[in-house]
């Protein structure tokens, strides 16, 4: 079987470099490479073909969950595990609507880690619920016209069933998404992270 191939995106050169060593030293996974900022992340995906990007949520350029939504349009779209030190339950909703796979703490031991890698690799969402405190939360910010779509989203649904279900082709409910997340995104408690 061969290794589960991950991408390691963070802005912290110490960081990037613990988390290859990590990857490495587990059996089955292998580091195919690390990038520095947002605009390395798209190209540095196409060269190495990763199944799982291990993200940094807060970095130059941009965040991790708008990060994700642009890698989520790919057909072979990675896996996206986000990393940050402030991970919060405020982040569940966006990253249900961008794909995002699962959001670890940085203070996770590195075991726990490698086991959410190997869940992500597999196929496995891992995103906590959300609750439906979040869900009103992030319907009111939306509006009235995009809360069936969020509602369905974060339900899991998939985009065609939204789409038709709601009257939008692909393309429009791509721009409703993007619009909600504009919306939604916000950066955690605390920087760098």
């Amino acid at each position: 079987m061969p290794p589960i191939r991950v991408l390691v995106v963070d802005d912290h050169p110490a960081v990037r470099a613990g988390l290859c060593l990590l990857v490495d030293a587990e059996p089955g996974m292998h580091a195919v490479g690390s990038v520095p900022d947002a605009l390395g992340v798209a190209p540095a995906v196409h060269a190495t073909g990763p199944d799982v990007v291990l993200m940094d949520y807060q970095l130059p350029g941009a965040d991790g969950i708008s990060l994700c939504r642009a890698l989520r349009r790919g057909s072979a779209a990675p896996a996206v595990l986000l990393y940050t030190a402030f991970a919060d339950e405020s982040m569940l909703v966006p990253a249900r609507l961008a794909g995002v796979g699962a959001i670890a703490d940085k203070g996770l031991e590195p075991r726990a880690l490698a086991l959410l890698i190997r869940r992500l690799a597999a196929g496995e969402a891992l995103l906590d619920e959300v609750t439906p405190e979040l869900l009103d939360a992030a319907a009111a910010a939306v509006g009235p016209a995009d809360e069936p779509i969020l509602r369905a989203m974060a339900g899991g649904l998939p985009p065609a069933r939204i789409a038709a279900s709601a009257g939008l082709t692909l393309e429009e409910l791509d721009g409703r998404v993007e619009a909600m997340l504009e919306r939604l995104v916000v950066l955690p408690r605390g920087h760098g992270g």
